[in-house]
Parts: C-alpha cells; sequence; structure tokens
C-alpha cells in the first residue's frame, strides 16, 4: 500500500467525525450530493475493524468528488465565480484529505 494511502486512511480513521461533518454540511451536500467516492476495496483494510464508523471511507483507494458543470456554465464569463465558490466549498475536505 502507497505510504499516502496508509496516513489517508489512519487520519480517517482517528478523525472520522470531522470528516462525516464536512461532507455532511449543506453547501457540501448540495454540490457534491454523491459525497466521497472511488475506487474501492471489497473488504476493509486489515488493521481496522469491520465495524469502524468509517469503514466505507476506509475501504477507498481513491478520494473523488465532483460535479458536472453544464456548457452554460462552461462558457459564461461568471466561470471563475462559480468555480471559486465550488473550491470554496470543496477546500475543508481537500485540506483534511491533503494534511496528513
Amino acid at each position: 500500500m502507497p505510504p499516502y494511502l496508509k496516513r489517508i486512511r489512519a487520519k480517517i480513521a482517528n478523525d472520522h467525525l470531522a470528516l462525516k461533518k464536512m461532507l455532511s454540511a449543506s453547501a457540501f451536500k448540495r454540490l457534491y450530493p454523491q459525497g466521497l467516492e472511488g475506487e474501492s476495496l471489497k473488504r476493509i483494510p486489515s488493521g481496522y475493524d469491520e465495524d469502524h464508523p468509517a469503514a466505507k471511507w476506509l475501504k477507498l483507494k481513491s478520494f473523488l468528488f465532483g460535479i458536472d458543470l453544464p456548457d452554460i456554465d462552461l462558457l459564461s464569463e461568471a466561470l471563475p465565480e462559480i468555480l471559486g465558490k465550488q473550491f470554496k466549498v470543496a477546500m475543508p475536505v481537500v485540506l483534511f484529505l491533503g494534511k496528513t
């Protein structure tokens, strides 16, 4: 297992309530309704209990969330503002996963 994945899983296991709070925030759920997803293991990685409250995130091998922008937004002069608002909402999750 790559060392960065081990660190991310340890962070999630130890601070899953903070991650849950970020993913449950109304602004995040509105923009990213699928939540955190990505390629996943079938079983929880060794070293973690099957009953761990963050089991679904601990199984992930990649950590993705995103949206599809309509063409009208992609072609709009307001695109920088649109993306800025979306990045602002996403930043807490990005920082959580990136600061391990």
